[in-house]
Parts: C-alpha cells; sequence; structure tokens
C-alpha cells in the first residue's frame, strides 16, 4: 500500500477538476464551508478526496475505481462527496485538521469536520465499499475504535480488525497489534487470519512471530495472505534490519557478517533468496552501485517471479528503463513486463513502462505498435488516443536523434 503515497510539499486545496469526465462520482465544487452547511442540513457525511496532479495513484485512482457505476451511486447518494488537490492553495486549514501529508488519501468525515474514517495511499473499489459499509453502520470505523478502546476489553477479532484499521490510515498500529499476537498461541501462529495479521505488523526481528515465518518460510513461499507474500516479508525484515546496521559504512564483508550473524540466531529458510535480496537493496542503498545492482536485480527477479507482484515486477522495470544501459537487463526487463502485461492487459502504465524499454533498446517499430496496442487495450482511461501517439512518435523521434549509447 506505501509505495503508491507521495509526499506532501505544496499547500493543498479543493475546487480543481483532477477527476476525469468519465467519472462517476459527484464532487461538489462549492466552498469547504457551503459543504459542512450543506452536510448538516442533509444530515450527509462528507466524503474527501485528497489528489494530486503529478501523482500516478491518483490518475489510476480516477480511471480504476471512480469510474465504477456501483460504488458511485452508493457514494453519491450517501454522502457529499468533495475534493481537495495540490495544484491550487486555499484550504490550508482543512488540510492541517485532517493531517493530510500524503496522495491520495480517502477520509469521511462529519459536518463538524471531525474525521470518521480514513485510508492514506491508493485504495480499491473493495477499499471504498468496506468504508461507506463501516461509517453508515456506525461500527468498525476509525472514530468508533478510537473512542471505544479505552472502554473496555476488545475481542482478538477487534484487535486484528482495529490494527487493520490504524495501518491502513497510517496510524500507528503497534500496540494494538502487540495486545494481539499477545492473545495467539504458538500453536495457532500458522492460522490464516494470524499469517495475515504477521505479514503486515510485524517488523520486529527478533520476535516470536517473525521467527515464525522465517522458519517457515519455505512452506509458505507462494502462500499469499491478504498483504502480501510471506516471504518477501522475511526478507523485507532482514534487509531493513542489514541496511539499519550498516548504515553508511561501505564494508561488504561487514554485511555478509551482520547477514551471517543473523541466520544463526534465527532458524530462516530459503537463505540463498534472502542474500539475494540484502545484497541487491546493499549495492542500491549503501554502495549506489547501479551496474552492480542491475545485474543483481536480473538474479533476484529470476528467482522470485513467481512471488513479485505486478506492481512490483512494474517499478523495478521502470527502474531500469529510466538507470539501466545494459542491454541484457533492458531486454530481460521486457520480457518482465511481457509477463505483467499478460496478467494485466489494460493497465496504461504497464504498457508506458514497456514502450520506454523498447525505446531504450532502439527497437522503436515496436514501441509504435505497443503504443497502438495500448490505445486499443486502454481505450477506457485514453480521452486523444491520435494525441497520445503522435506524443509517442515525437518521444521516439526524440531519442534516434539523441542516441543514449
Amino acid at each position: 500500500m506505501k509505495y503508491f503515497l507521495i509526499t506532501l510539499v505544496f499547500v493543498i486545496v479543493s475546487n480543481t477538476t483532477l477527476i476525469a469526465q468519465h467519472s462517476q462520482f459527484q464532487f461538489n465544487n462549492d466552498s469547504w464551508k457551503t459543504v459542512r452547511k450543506q452536510a448538516k442540513k442533509t444530515k450527509k457525511m462528507i466524503f474527501v478526496q485528497a489528489m494530486s496532479p503529478n501523482c500516478d495513484a491518483c490518475k489510476e485512482l480516477e480511471s480504476r475505481v471512480f469510474d465504477d457505476k456501483e460504488l458511485a451511486q452508493l457514494y453519491n447518494n450517501s454522502f457529499i462527496l468533495f475534493k481537495i488537490d495540490s495544484s491550487t492553495s486555499k484550504v490550508k486549514k482543512l488540510v492541517e485538521i485532517l493531517s493530510i501529508n500524503a496522495y491520495p488519501s480517502s477520509y469521511i468525515v462529519d459536518a463538524n469536520g471531525n474525521v470518521i474514517h480514513k485510508i492514506v495511499g491508493l485504495v480499491t473499489k473493495a477499499d471504498l465499499m468496506d468504508m461507506a459499509k463501516r461509517v453508515l453502520a456506525n461500527k468498525g470505523t476509525l472514530a468508533h475504535y478510537q473512542k471505544t478502546y479505552a472502554k473496555g476489553k476488545f475481542t482478538k477479532d477487534e484487535l486484528f480488525d482495529y490494527a487493520l484499521v490504524l495501518e491502513k490510515a497510517s496510524e500507528n498500529y503497534k500496540p494494538i497489534a502487540d495486545e494481539y499476537f499477545s492473545r495467539i498461541p504458538v500453536d495457532l501462529l500458522g492460522e490464516p487470519q494470524n499469517v495475515d495479521a504477521i505479514v503486515m505488523f510485524t517488523d520486529d526481528i527478533h520476535s516470536r512471530e517473525f521467527a515464525f515465518i522465517a522458519r517457515g518460510a519455505g512452506e509458505l513461499r507462494g502462500f499469499i495472505s491478504t498483504t502480501g507474500d510471506v516471504q518477501m516479508k522475511v526478507e523485507d525484515v532482514i534487509s531493513n534490519a542489514v541496511m539499519g546496521f550498516m548504515q553508511n559504512t561501505r564494508i561488504e564483508e561487514k554485511m555478509n557478517d551482520t547477514l551471517n550473524r543473523i541466520f544463526r540466531e534465527i532458524e530462516i529458510q530459503n537463505q540463498h533468496l534472502v542474500k539475494e535480496r540484502v545484497m541487491l537493496d546493499y549495492y542500491d542503498v549503501i554502495l549506489k552501485d547501479y551496474p552492480h545492482y542491475f545485474h543483481a536485480l536480473v538474479g533476484y527477479v529470476g528467482s522470485h517471479l513467481d512471488i513479485l507482484s505486478n506492481s512490483q515486477l512494474a517499478a523495478y522495470c521502470r527502474r531500469v528503463s529510466e538507470d539501466c544501459k545494459e542491454m541484457e537487463v533492458i531486454d530481460m526487463s521486457l520480457n518482465w513486463m511481457s509477463i505483467v502485461l499478460e496478467r494485466d492487459p489494460h493497465n496504461k502504465e504497464y504498457y508506458e513502462i514497456s514502450i520506454d524499454l523498447l525505446i531504450k533498446a532502439e527497437r522503436n517499430e515496436e514501441a509504435r505498435e505497443m503504443g497502438v496496442r495500448m490505445v486499443e487495450m486502454c481505450k477506457d482511461v485514453i480521452s486523444d488516443p491520435e494525441q497520445l501517439l503522435e506524443d509517442l512518435n515525437k518521444k521516439i523521434y526524440s531519442a534516434e536523434a539523441n542516441p543514449s549509447r
């Protein structure tokens, strides 16, 4: 979820036309003060969407979520819809009240401006359906949990849900997650909900919960919880620990010593996969050695192809398109993007990454063909196909006139 956030830099505002014309959501163009008056009069709550014109996740939200008729009908009928946009600068006070610091962010607030529920980051239709359900039932919202937690003991399931709500809201979930884990016997850690909780909430390399998934990562490899892959979670936690210990130390021997110490202290399956990930991050974060990084990336992705998500693969390929000059790596990235497009043939961003890679490989006719395919497969989110293809041709001509290699 956090991979899609853009940090707030500009002062924020409402009343711009970020949402594309095909959006089914009927956002109110009045001032925040007027919208609050309408909320009081109609006794409706306000759905507030924070957006940025430079945010790829916001564009995906517009084209893939706000265009859903079922979802739009629910929100248009149940709430007053209001949009905050970073491209203008009028509602500074509202931004401070809502503590908006990332895009996109989705809020439901009452007529007095109190936050009832929020989700920070890119949301899906299911996320917004769940959000509306919680708010309309006045149960399971962020505000409801914050109010009731101090009054009495939560059940185990309520603790799990509260921690999940806090995580999605980018709030501190650790105390609630710790209380949840304290109620789980060791022999029940492998139950699906508990594995979900471990993948979502565990970042302590020395915790009982991390030791469980590290020890069982082999059996759990490919087990996709609702929050991610178990194997990759193990790699994330260990790599973060090693990188934190290394700080800016550039000695590879120290990195290996640190990793081997962890391996001695904790029983970890698939140690070779973990080491691949740590080496990848070491070249990237510590050494900033891009030639070694990209060659390590080929091995890493090759051994993780079955568990990397489309967005993860695409992110790696975008990095190759921007910074890599090695043709072997570029060609491999094109193969990865072919896999991504087979899985999701209607995602405009994935075509754009593939086109950039083809141009970098000087396979310009294929890039043009990919552009035509993008127009055909993504017609619902492309408002001016002719202009898009014209811009693509200009990009190709520019690359031909200024070859990078």
